[in-house]
């Protein structure tokens, strides 16, 4: 199927397929990855930020084998906290090879991204390979005797702080998309403004953690303390806002379900789980996050009044084991987070979505290329009257709100015979259109645009023995920039004010479209078929038009 091209310019096409039509009743929020798109970022900029990972990280690996001696001893363990042991070498090589671990998919990310959510788990991947790479530093500092500057405790903890900032970021902007589909207050003002706070509370720890480093001042310890003790009583905080609101979420499901008729519907059920398991997966994604804070706070001597010297206490206690070890150094930790983050982000993200989404992105760049190629080589038609007629048409646009008010009297004001699950769109412009727009005797967008002509948006091209619910479903969803149009079509009969909430919020609801079937004049062709018609659902025969409109079919001259 082709685009076509208009007198000013063309327009985007629209396609429209018949799919198996969804039978869910329950507003479950539309998929992530084509929620909001838009985003673009120039190639080279994408080639220089993957050329960068992949630089810093081979050069990490190059320090490591060339700086970090291979130990000697490496399975004995009688060293003191003091001294440079085999466990510090073990950690060095985790975290090193974590750096490597992450640039493939950290580069996959910055080169084929095209949405705001997966922009988001980009930064969110981007962000976890820079606390890696603070860890690796700390390590490099550690084996070359450099702890003294004091940059390598608050570096590290500057990356872990900035991981935990974005994922905050990353579930507040979650929310967002949820705010925008259910009628529910997650208090997105509160946790952003809890959000600023937590990140002015950072920079002063980094900073105070980084002069205490460097002067040893038992005041700045205090102080540094303090910042960590509120940014943890933050932490807590978002986390009982965000618990709160997802709790709204689930219990607003739990009515919507008791609304339901047939509880065993799969669809149904199978929202309610994904939503429950998406509660459960952003609360242990916080509660996880403050714990190892509080980790590597704690062992790094910054929670006072608890005393600085935790891991030599443990050590005196304990022993040099690798249960020791294990239970006290906050790099291990944190690697074990940042290996979750790692994992959760590729199974969200499921790379064949990446790379279908980037495919489809370079199809609808090509598809510009093409469009901007035919305006440029556009030359009006050789007769006088098919140009006029062409430019005539092209001005013949249809306000996706006038569309949905149209859909909204099928049923009730029209067609009152109308079954949405069954009709076609040939029904609907026989038994609805064609009625309608008869004492005018002109084109229905006409009538519903109240004689305003204007240029659409879109063009629409699609079948008419599709579902005409189908066909308004398709455009509205091409409008949310939603791949989906099932979902949308189930709620255009249980709640079409929602959708039309939608489409105000996204300033979408007056975005004209050109369809045919509204778009051209019926009266001037097809009104009074030589042949019999008949209702596709009941059979009833079809009263044809009585109009006296003058009829042009294709061959016809202008």
């Amino acid at each position: 199927m082709t685009d076509e091209v208009t007198p000013q310019g063309s327009h985007r096409t629209v396609r429209t397929n018949r799919t198996n039509e969804l039978s869910l009743e329950v507003k479950a929020p539309r998929r992530m990855a084509t929620f909001r798109r838009g985003i673009s970022l120039q190639n080279h900029w994408r080639w220089i930020f993957s050329f960068l990972v992949v630089s810093v990280s081979i050069a990490f690996l190059v320090l490591t084998i060339c700086l970090v001696p291979f130990p000697s001893d490496l399975l004995q363990a009688n060293h003191s906290p003091s001294q440079l042991t085999p466990y510090d070498h073990l950690n060095m090589a985790i975290t090193v090879t974590l750096m490597q671990v992450t640039v493939p998919p950290a580069v996959a990310l910055i080169l084929r991204y095209h949405t705001e959510c997966q922009r988001d788990l980009t930064v969110l991947m981007a962000a976890t390979w820079t606390g890696e790479m603070t860890l690796a530093a700390k390590h490099l500092l550690h084996f070359q005797g450099f702890d003294r500057y004091g940059v390598g405790v608050p570096a590290a903890l500057a990356g872990l702080l900035w991981v935990g900032l974005k994922l905050e970021h990353l579930l507040i902007n979650a929310l967002v998309d949820l705010e925008q589909v259910l009628p529910l207050d997650f208090r997105l003002p509160l946790l952003r403004f809890v959000l600023r706070i937590e990140m002015f509370t950072v920079v002063l720890i980094v900073v105070i953690i980084g002069l205490d480093e460097i002067l040893d001042s038992q005041f700045l310890r205090i102080s540094g303390s303090f910042c960590c003790w509120m940014y943890l009583c933050l932490g807590i905080y978002f986390y009982f806002i965000l618990r709160t609101g997802l709790n709204f979420l689930v219990a607003e499901v739990d009515r919507a379900r008791g609304r339901q008729d047939g509880l065993a519907n799969p669809d149904v059920m199978a929202a309610i789980y994904k939503i429950r398991t998406y509660r459960r997966t952003l609360g242990l994604c916080s509660l996880t996050r403050l714990l190892i804070l509080v980790h590597s706070m704690l062992f790094s001597g910054y929670l006072w009044p608890i005393p600085d010297d935790m891991v030599k206490r443990v050590h005196e206690s304990l022993g040099n084991s690798f249960f020791t070890f294990v239970l006290t150094d906050s790099s291990l930790a944190c690697n074990l987070w940042f290996v979750s983050l790692i994992v959760g982000i590729t199974y969200i993200m499921g790379f064949s979505s990446l790379f279908a989404t980037h495919q489809r992105h370079e199809e609808e760049q090509a598809r510009i290329r093409k469009r901007g190629e035919r305006q440029r080589t556009y030359l009006p038609a050789m007769d006088e009257g098919w140009q006029q007629k062409v430019e005539d048409l092209a001005k013949r646009a249809l306000s996706l709100e006038a569309l949905l008010n149209f859909y909204s009297g099928l049923g009730r004001d029209y067609m009152h015979h109308f079954d949405s699950h069954r009709h076609t769109t040939d029904d609907v412009v026989r038994q609805a259109i064609i009625p309608l727009s008869a004492p005018h005797q002109s084109d229905m967008s006409k009538i519903l645009m109240q004689g305003r002509r204007k240029r659409p948006n879109a063009m629409v091209t699609h079948t008419w023995h599709s579902r005409f619910r189908d066909l308004v479903a398709s455009v509205v969803a091409e409008a949310l920039q939603d791949s989906n149009y099932a979902r949308i079509a189930v709620l255009l009969d249980s709640d079409i004010d929602l959708v039309k909430g939608w489409l105000r919020r996204t300033g979408d609801l007056q975005s004209m479209y050109w369809i045919c079937a509204f778009c051209v004049n019926q009266h001037s062709s097809i009104c009074q078929p030589s042949f019999p018609l008949r209702d596709s659902v009941t059979g009833a025969e079809v009263k044809a038009c009585d109009c006296s409109c003058p009829k042009y079919l294709n061959m016809d001259p202008p």
